[in-house]
């Protein structure tokens, strides 16, 4: 073979390695540091929070705003919510401690468990 044509197939070869060591391999392995152990939510997806609820089915907004604020939120004000079931929603407003947010609460059962997903303004 020409020594020519060996070095530029050399060169090549190095060069696709090359990227696929700089780029795919990183993005492989912080995808799945950064995806693992948060699950398939997302980056900081909050775990289920519980709030306790009335006998009557319902949760005071005081309530929910101070469960809220046991986590990563502050100055939280929350509707009362009449009934808590499967896929209730309610809209809090409150602030991360840097900018003000609304906070979309999804109930996942009669027992009080939710979850949050967050509205920068």
């Amino acid at each position: 073979m020409n020594p020519w044509v060996a070095g530029l197939l050399g060169a090549f070869g190095g060069v696709v390695l090359t990227v696929i060591g700089m780029t795919v391999i990183p993005m492989l392995l912080f995808g799945f540091l950064l995806s693992g152990p948060m699950g398939d939510g997302g980056f900081m997806e909050s775990s289920p929070q519980r709030v306790t609820v009335a006998a009557d089915g319902s949760v005071s907004g005081t309530a929910l705003a101070e469960a809220l604020e046991s986590g990563w939120y502050e100055d939280m004000t929350c509707p009362n919510t009449a009934e808590v079931a499967t896929d209730v929603t309610t809209i809090c407003e409150g602030s991360d401690g840097v900018d003000p947010m609304r906070v979309v609460v999804v109930f996942r059962g009669t027992d009080g468990r939710f979850g949050t997903a967050d509205l920068f303004e």
